[in-house]
């Protein structure tokens, strides 16, 4: 049976929240598709121009992992449930580039300069680990071309999983390991 859209977000999002190691690394997490309500459960968008508004909203992001002190991102992670179909991934990293601010919806500004931007879609195969490999070495080239990556996001990092089990203890690691 497959999950509601959002329902693997929601999971890591209450795992990473509910994470020891993480708290032990100085980091917190602020996520969508929660029950409302909960601190860590809000609308984390992209978007362009001086003021956030609705309509110039590019995306919502599906979990920030930030610094507690001086909420610097560390990952904003876009997850593709559905697959790994390149549209979407593309999608899903570009709109996020492209944006000037990312903010919470309880208005927290984050600082992204050398955050990591992380796009995990549900997918296997070697044909389908080297297209993602190709799509992710060209974002991150469009990524340093001026103008385009206006919040300075350090890298774009694409990952094919197949079990949603594996990602908590996968971007533990890549914190741990400074990304």
């Amino acid at each position: 049976m497959s999950k509601k859209h959002g329902e693997i977000t929601a999971v890591l999002g209450k795992e990473l929240n509910n994470s020891s190691e993480l708290a032990k690394l100085g980091c917190a997490v602020i996520y969508d598709h929660g029950k409302g309500g909960a601190d860590e459960v809000g609308v984390t968008s992209a978007w362009i121009g001086g003021e956030k508004t609705r309509d110039n909203r590019l995306t919502e992001i599906d979990i920030v992992v930030y610094e507690m002190q001086g909420n610097k991102a560390k990952l904003l992670i876009e997850i593709e449930e559905s697959g790994d179909n390149p549209k979407k991934i593309i999608g899903a990293a570009m709109a996020t580039l492209f944006g000037e601010k990312i903010s919470s919806s309880g208005g927290v500004e984050f600082q992204t300069t050398n955050s990591t931007l992380l796009v995990l879609a549900k997918g296997e195969g070697d044909e389908h680990v080297r297209r993602t490999q190709l799509i992710e070495d060209r974002i991150n080239q469009l990524a340093g071309v001026e103008g385009v990556n206006k919040m300075r996001i350090g890298t774009v990092k694409l990952v094919l999983f197949q079990h949603e089990d594996e990602l908590k203890h996968m971007i533990i690691n890549m914190l741990k390991s400074k990304i």
